[in-house]
């Protein structure tokens, strides 16, 4: 009689238990992508604002006068920029993707000047970004938005 010699090789059950750990790994890595878009694209849209928030406070000090200073009124503007942050203009256009809404304050309103600072010749701007936008109205149709103030000085 012959005897049977064993062989080194794996199990079904040795198999089927790595298949399953295999899988149970791989399950857990794939939940975890739409965690790292959605990360993505809040970072793209911070880049985004914080570039628009930069041009949009450049266009405003580049349009201050001694009259914006003597302005009884706010006095506002709405720009548009694409989906890249690029400026399209003040109407909006089949690009638009963000909209700038910029006040300059014709004053301090409820909020007191700083201290030690002649509210004649510094004056807050608030800027309202928001996206995206409906092309053909301009409108904001998605709760995506960022504000924030800086104040020009008068030249």
């Amino acid at each position: 009689m012959r005897k049977l010699k064993r062989k080194n090789a794996f199990s079904l059950v040795e198999v089927t238990l790595s298949l399953g750990i295999m899988a149970f790994a791989l399950l857990a890595i794939l939940a975890l992508v739409p965690v790292g878009m959605k990360s993505g694209s809040e970072a793209i849209d911070a880049t985004h604002a914080s570039l628009i928030g930069q041009d949009t406070q450049n266009r405003i000090q580049g349009t201050v006068t001694n009259t914006t200073f003597t302005s009884a009124n706010d006095l506002p503007s709405t720009w548009f920029y694409d989906h890249e942050g690029v400026f399209l203009g003040t109407t909006t256009s089949s690009n638009a993707f963000y909209r700038a809404d910029a006040t300059i304050r014709k004053d301090w309103g409820t909020n007191a000047s700083p201290p030690n600072v002649d509210a004649t010749v510094l004056r807050p701007v608030t800027v309202q970004l928001a996206w995206p936008v409906n092309p053909s109205t301009g409108n904001p149709v998605g709760n995506n938005t960022y504000s924030f103030t800086f104040y020009v000085r008068k030249r």
